[in-house]
């Protein structure tokens, strides 16, 4: 971790080197005082949804916006963002062309270690805070899928973060995404696959041991949000399926903590976002209006570094 507000460190480090004239440098400055990243999930559904996105990283300070089936090009999203609302955001390239990355950092902050078409590992590494790693996911929809292969999917994400975490040498990750699996899902629940529990009490132990092999947890919040005792919707996305069995709301987007960054994360400031402060997003009959919005709900988290 670099000292906080150590200006002289970041001008001479030639990696961090940035025109003091420009406004990208006031930017970054301020988050090196607040010490506050504030992260943005939306599966925009393949709706055209500029404004809306410009809406809600005004209202609510957004850093990091991760936006998956953006009808939007990145082009008209940076445009809305800083052309229209004078804001300064950088697009980052990926080669996850699931996902669509935009940041109030230049792209150099943001270094990927690992992709594929469904997620992106990157290494946070900005001045004055404390590094971490996001890693962004949209998986396949159980439409084209099995839960069986979802389970797959997920072991093999779960390697790829490890590897990532013993290449830079930290725990300290943050997933985000569009898992296409709900909570309790074995994908996302067993040891061999992202290890998210329910509470930190559980997390805070670290890893657990299974056949003699430790694994290490992830903490799942999103378990707090399901149904009608949640503070908001009972989830982010509703599917009514003519089966025998129909859960109706879904947890799909989700975020997960490891244990080592927890007490940077905000859990006041965790939400599934329902407006912009000018658009309702759930319909009249009180689920995601995927006609005039989207078929998802975008959620909204904060860490303090």
């Amino acid at each position: 971790m670099r000292p906080r507000n150590s200006l002289t460190n970041v001008l001479l480090n030639p990696l961090h080197r940035i025109n003091i004239a420009n406004k990208d440098f006031s930017l970054l400055h301020e988050e090196m005082v607040k010490g506050m990243i504030t992260i943005l999930f939306w599966n925009t559904g393949g709706n055209k949804v500029t404004r809306i996105v410009g809406n809600l990283a005004t209202i609510h300070e957004v850093d990091i916006l991760v936006l998956a089936e953006s009808r939007s090009s990145v082009a008209e999203l940076l445009a809305e963002l800083n052309t229209t609302r004078n804001l300064s955001y950088h697009a980052v390239s990926s080669l996850c062309n699931r996902i669509a990355i935009l940041a109030r950092y230049p792209e150099e902050f943001t270094r990927a270690l690992s992709e594929s078409p469904h997620f992106t590992i990157r290494y946070i590494d900005l001045p004055g805070v404390e590094e971490f790693l996001l890693v962004a996911a949209h998986l396949k929809s159980k439409l084209y899928q099995m839960s069986e292969s979802q389970s797959f999917v997920c072991s093999e994400l779960i390697q790829q973060i490890r590897g990532a975490e013993n290449h830079v040498g930290t725990e300290k990750t943050l997933l985000v995404g569009d898992l296409n699996m709900d909570p309790f899902q074995y994908g996302v629940v067993a040891a061999g696959g992202l290890h998210g529990v329910m509470t930190q009490r559980v997390a805070d132990k670290g890893t657990r041991k299974v056949d003699g092999k430790e694994y290490p947890f992830f903490y799942n919040p999103m378990w707090s949000f399901l149904g009608d005792l949640s503070q908001g919707p009972p989830g982010t996305y509703y599917y009514d399926a003519s089966e025998h069995v129909n859960y109706y709301w879904h947890m799909f987007d989700q975020v997960l903590i490891r244990p080592a960054l927890l007490k940077h994360f905000d859990t006041e400031r965790l939400k599934i976002l329902t407006d912009d402060g000018e658009t309702d997003f759930l319909s009249t009959k009180e689920i995601p209006d995927k006609k005039r919005v989207s078929d998802h709900l975008p959620i909204l988290c904060c860490l303090n570094l």
